[in-house]
């Protein structure tokens, strides 16, 4: 009888024990795992994307209702020296809703930007230092544009929609402006390869974007150990034809004496031959259309430019007291 009390009375205390054990387990899943994985969930729904067609890199956040956004953080289209960007209104499955501070920031080639009508503000430094901007189409939708949202961007023409927000901006701060009719309200569909980035191909590194819907490629870094003298840059990496030269992109290649660029590229980026000690010629075609500064940087007074006469770069050529050889 003892016996049996004993293990009854024993049994007791050991059930309480795994009732707090299983109270403290649900405890700590509401309050540390459950939040650790929404956090993380969350995270990864609001994680800046690259969009699908590898010109826009995209950012999420929540606006004043609550509804979750989409906002071009940064056009890399200028990286690439795009001269047009016409953004979609919806990135997986996001309205696009703001253009952030310093999203266009320094795109040297850029001419022509039309905004969707999904936009609703553009923040601060969003157009900064877009020295060739000819044309920017703000269509009614935008409610808000910063006062320094243009800094250092002048003689421009903003095109408007009448009676809107942008006109009222235009007229207030001296802007040239013109009437449009918006009808910008395409969406990513999605519908791309996926996009290359830092790919090799022999002595170089590029990148593929989606441009008007087809692959173009752009050199990113060029294998700076070569013993080639005499370079002729290739119009196409594996059937993808080469639209450019990024930004520093042909750097430090110091054995080189004389590049030649093939017909298909249409712009080269600031800087892109800068530290190339033993260049001596760039042979340009009249298809490069944008140049950015500082092309040779440190080494300009020993390069010469060779391209057709009265093409881009020759104007650059004269414009920056580069040397200049005549070429058919």
């Amino acid at each position: 009888m003892k016996s049996k009390l004993f293990t009854k009375r024993s049994v007791i205390p050991v059930f309480l024990i795994l009732v707090i054990l299983l109270g403290t387990c649900l405890v700590v899943r509401k309050s540390i795992i459950i939040p650790k994985l929404d956090k993380e969930k969350h995270d990864k729904a609001y994680s800046t994307k690259l969009s699908k067609d590898g010109l826009n890199l995209i950012s999420f956040e929540d606006d004043e209702q609550g509804n979750k956004i989409a906002v071009l953080s940064s056009f890399q289209g200028g990286f690439y020296g795009l001269d047009v960007s016409e953004p979609f209104s919806e990135y997986y499955g996001c309205s696009l809703s703001q253009i952030d501070e310093l999203a266009y920031d320094e795109c040297f080639g850029l001419r022509k930007i039309i905004i969707p009508n999904s936009v609703k503000k553009i923040l601060k430094g969003a157009f900064y230092r877009c020295n060739s901007l000819e044309k920017l189409y703000i269509p009614k939708s935008v409610e808000s544009i910063s006062n320094a949202a243009f800094s250092e961007t002048n003689d421009f023409t903003m095109y408007v929609e009448k009676n809107s927000y942008a006109e009222r901006y235009a007229n207030k701060n001296n802007i040239k402006c013109k009437y449009y009719i918006s009808d910008s309200n395409k969406k990513d569909t999605g519908k791309y390869p996926e996009v290359v980035d830092n790919k090799e191909y022999k002595d170089y590194y590029y990148s593929v974007y989606y441009y008007d819907g087809n692959p173009e490629a752009t050199i990113i870094g060029a294998y700076t150990g070569t013993e080639e003298k005499n370079v002729k840059i290739p119009a196409e990496f594996k059937g993808i034809p080469v639209k450019s030269i990024s930004a520093e992109g042909y750097e430090s290649c110091e054995n080189v004496e004389t590049i030649t660029l093939p017909k298909t590229i249409r712009s080269v980026g600031r800087g892109a031959f800068c530290l190339c000690t033993s260049l001596k010629k760039v042979y340009f075609t009249e298809n490069v259309k944008i140049i950015g500064r500082d092309l040779f940087d440190s080494i300009e007074h020993s390069v010469t430019i060779c391209a057709p006469e009265n093409s881009y770069a020759h104007k650059y050529a004269v414009e920056n007291n580069i040397k200049f050889e005549c070429v058919n």
